[in-house]
């Protein structure tokens, strides 16, 4: 969801992570992602030290975008164009007129 706009990031690191390197890609995907505008340092970091079982190191990211938007817009403009039309409101004045 680049398209969308991100309200808040985390990114979550486990195991043999260098600092510097979550710092340098924190950066990277702030330059690609676009903030809201009361919150532009809305990227946290959390780093454990104990690696995942089984992997050396894993990184998770829990964002919060508003990329349902675009979703609900479109469902909205085909609910008006079907409700302009009057479709399928005969069913209704069927039951209830």
């Amino acid at each position: 969801p680049r398209n969308s706009t991100f309200l808040a990031a985390a990114f979550l690191a486990r195991g043999d992570v260098p600092i510097s390197d979550l710092q340098r890609n924190v950066l990277r995907i702030r330059k690609s992602v676009r903030m809201v505008e009361w919150n532009p340092d809305g990227f946290k970091t959390g780093i454990c030290a104990a690696p995942p079982q089984g992997v050396p190191r894993a990184l998770l990211c829990l964002s919060n975008n508003c990329a349902i938007a675009h979703t609900v817009d479109a469902f909205a403009a085909r609910f008006q164009r079907l409700y302009r039309r009057k479709a399928m409101v005969h069913h209704y004045d069927k039951f209830l007129g």
